[in-house]
């Protein structure tokens, strides 16, 4: 993910979690390493970017801005 960083050891080899069920692309897409496959169920605080490095997993809210 361009311009993340993980906050526990500063690598920037983070990724987005993907829950649902998936689809054929996003399969090839984790097999690849493009992202992680999370479970088919979502919660409040489900995790959506983890660490490749460390293995550390956190939850980034969307800001939307008025314009």
């Amino acid at each position: 993910m361009e311009g993340e960083r993980c906050s526990r050891c500063d690598s920037e080899d983070v990724v987005y979690i993907v829950y649902g069920y998936p689809s054929e692309e996003m399969v090839e897409r984790s097999l690849r390493g493009d992202v992680v496959l999370g479970s088919s169920t979502v919660w409040p605080e489900a995790p959506n970017r983890t660490c490749q490095q460390c293995g550390y997993e956190w939850a980034k809210k969307k800001v939307l801005r008025r314009s």
